[in-house]
């Protein structure tokens, strides 16, 4: 049995990102409200004033959203001010990511939605700053599943679902998925779900391409961790514009449909 918006044999999508600032009546506005949430994150003033700021630049139309052009291009924005917010500024990082859930769960979760997790990864310029190459391309695979038992504290913890997909050819690569979905899931399900992996890469790509992700320019991991959490607040707030507008079409799994197309589902093996 597969899950109600897909049949064998049928294509599935996901609705491209198109909102721009300058389509929406009374932006800023709306990116000053929606950002105010987020206020109880800083202690002082200036990093308040900085975050709405480096919003503004990301969602600004320049081809490059690094720290110089983004304080050049926002009004009253200093380069050396959008620098210290960035790597030295007190960030209540975990009040972020809490407000981030509850915004996100609020207007875009549902009682059987899913939480996938998919990694990406930047091209390393130079040798100071953080990040390394990492490309994906489309795998032929084979999937199987058994019932397994997590272990906390050298205990036994909760069974799970362990998903072992194999790619096919003469030196297959194997890949290692758990799930706490109920143990009547069939393995159609799990095949389904592991090629669901290109919605999050198109919100990586739309992270890249249209918010600057990864336009960073810092050689610390705390620096880095505040832009990926700039990219992901400004990311739901284009997201949170688009679903408020009414310029969406989603489908039976709440996944937004047509554009993109991918290929069959098999039961047991999958093309991704």
């Amino acid at each position: 049995m597969l899950p109600a918006c897909r049949t064998e044999g049928e294509g599935f999508a996901i609705l491209p990102f198109d909102v721009l600032p300058s389509e929406v009546e009374g932006f800023m506005d709306e990116l000053r409200e929606f950002q105010s949430a987020f206020h109880d994150c800083f202690s002082r003033r200036e990093p308040r004033e900085h975050f709405f700021d480096y919003m503004v630049g990301q969602c600004s139309p320049l081809e490059r959203k690094s720290i110089e052009p983004m304080a050049l291009q926002v009004e009253g924005g200093t380069i050396r001010g959008m620098q210290r917010f960035l790597s030295d500024a007190v960030w209540d990082e975990e009040q972020i990511r809490w407000t981030y859930h509850h915004l996100v769960a609020d207007e875009m979760g549902a009682p059987d939605g899913v939480l996938m997790f998919d990694e990406t990864g930047f091209v390393k310029k130079g040798k100071e700053s953080v990040g390394v190459a990492r490309h994906k391309g489309p795998i032929a695979s084979e999937c199987a599943r058994r019932r397994v038992t997590l272990c906390q504290d050298g205990l036994p913890h909760r069974p799970v679902w362990l998903v072992i997909k194999r790619t096919l050819g003469a030196e297959p690569v194997y890949s290692y998925y758990i799930s706490n979905a109920p143990v009547s899931t069939p393995l159609g399900t799990f095949v389904w779900l592991s090629g669901l992996r290109w919605a999050i890469e198109q919100c990586f790509e739309e992270g890249k391409t249209e918010l600057g992700m990864d336009h960073y320019e810092v050689r610390k991991y705390p620096g880095w961790h505040h832009q990926m959490l700039m990219t992901m607040v400004a990311h739901f707030f284009l997201w949170h514009l688009k679903l408020r507008l009414g310029n969406k079409s989603p489908g039976a799994d709440g996944i937004a449909g047509a554009a993109v197309t991918g290929s069959g589902l098999a039961f047991t093996s999958g093309y991704h």
